[in-house]
């Protein structure tokens, strides 16, 4: 895969700057009548994880980029509990008590729908630029959302909504803007990836790496939506709305849930030099209608791609003109997801405000995915499909076998290119129990 970007350290992964080197050299005063920095009050809707980061990131850089950082309050659903950074009397649970008169920025990451959709609607109307990590709120109400934010003249920013660190909103608003893409695709779900890569270690089940997902952090005390792909599938509806202009209801993007995927076709996929990772991905076709999905995938193990690790969010942006980009950031866990709610908070300050689809024309190139593509088949000894009749199959649907592999205990292994109808080759197969992964380059 050609790469015009690879960054893979997990420090500097975006067009992110080090946050301490933001701080100016010299103390530069507190107020608004000073000349070098101005007070700007945050309103935080939401204490958790995500929140708590930030604002232990504002009182470590309450003086950043010609701005002096104040935290004006807080909504929180429970106010009992000691909140590292934050102070008693900056807490508020009743909402009909938040004044955002006296607000420069809210920055909202509740989570779910209620009451962040209206917190943010009521901010919004108000004049106040917001901020949010919210996906669920930008997946399914983005276009509301968007519209009072035009009718006020404010921005509303969503780079932590989409992939933790990952600056891909940016990328594609600020980088990309002569080119249209034509495939986007990687790990939206650092949780899904984080779990995948355990359950390669011998010994390691899918509980236990989702246990050990959670004491990190990444993971939810209910993991389903990471599991099942829901978290992706809001993540890619993001995309596919900010590129396009065009809704993508999550709810209809097909996905292949991760438990599905047996331990044993991870083992052997690389026998024959893929690997298998937690997969989104988004085209278009030739009338412009989205073609999404979210599944397993393989993945040479040669590539960028396959060197990601950990709780990693990677996209992966091919374009028609500017060859293939590839951003890779920490994908989960409060510090990732908080940085890109500071960087967006600041870009907002500056009043930076034009969002990615903005009503211009679409930024996306027609033409769907390649086709014929490749696949790389697992028929396990428990399957109903051995590895003579796995032969005959590809053959029938003039497929090429590009590799075959005996694995004793192991079952068969193949990967096979040239295939034109995926129904044809895929559905006898699964049906009978073999497992049957799309290679992606």
């Amino acid at each position: 895969m050609a790469t015009n970007v690879a960054t893979k350290q997990k420090a500097k992964a975006s067009t992110k700057k080090n946050l301490d080197s933001r701080l100016p050299s010299t103390s530069s005063g507190q107020g608004r009548g000073n000349d070098k920095t101005t007070t700007k009050r945050v309103t935080l809707l939401g204490a958790g994880t995500v929140n708590g980061a930030l604002a232990r990131i504002i009182a470590n850089n309450s003086e950043c980029d010609g701005f002096t950082f104040e935290i004006a309050q807080v909504f929180l659903r429970d106010a009992s509990r000691k909140r590292e950074g934050l102070r008693a009397d900056q807490f508020i649970t009743d909402p009909s008590k938040l004044d955002f008169a006296h607000t420069d920025v809210v920055v909202e990451a509740l989570g779910g729908v209620e009451p962040a959709r209206t917190l943010v609607l009521r901010a919004l109307k108000s004049g106040i630029p917001v901020v949010t990590a919210n996906k669920t709120l930008i997946a399914y109400h983005g276009e509301e959302l968007f519209e009072a934010a035009r009718e006020a003249g404010v921005p509303l920013r969503f780079e932590a909504a989409v992939g933790g660190a990952v600056p891909c909103i940016r990328v594609l608003r600020d980088a990309l803007k002569g080119v249209k893409v034509r495939r986007i695709y990687g790990v939206l779900n650092g949780t899904s990836h984080f779990i995948l890569n355990e359950i390669r270690t011998p010994g390691i089940s899918l509980e236990t790496a989702v246990k050990l997902a959670q004491q990190h952090g990444y993971a939810e005390q209910d993991p389903s939506a990471d599991l099942e792909g829901h978290d992706a599938a809001q993540k890619l509806a993001i995309l596919c709305w900010g590129l396009s202009g065009k809704l993508l209801d999550p709810e209809t993007i097909p996905r292949v849930e991760l438990p599905t995927l047996s331990p044993d076709t991870v083992v052997a996929a690389a026998h024959i030099g893929f690997t298998v990772k937690p997969l989104a991905a988004l085209s278009w076709d030739e009338r412009g209608k989205p073609e999404a999905w979210i599944a397993p995938a393989a993945v040479p193990s040669i590539s960028c791609l396959a060197a990601t690790q950990g709780a990693e969010a990677t996209v992966v942006l091919q374009t028609d003109i500017a060859g293939t980009f590839f951003l890779s950031a920490p994908g989960a866990g409060g510090g990732p997801t908080a940085s890109a709610l500071f960087d967006d908070t600041i870009e907002v300050l500056r009043g930076q405000r034009a969002d990615v689809h903005s009503g211009k024309p679409e930024r996306v190139s027609r033409g769907g995915a390649d086709d014929p593509r490749e696949w790389v088949v697992h028929a396990p000894l428990s399957s109903g499909v051995d590895g003579a009749k796995l032969v005959r199959h590809i053959a029938d649907c003039e497929g090429r076998i590009e590799r075959f592999e005996n694995l004793g205990e192991g079952g068969w292994i193949a990967h096979v290119a040239g295939i034109a109808y995926q129904p044809r080759f895929t559905e006898p197969l699964t049906k009978q129990g073999a497992c049957v992964l799309e290679v992606v380059r």
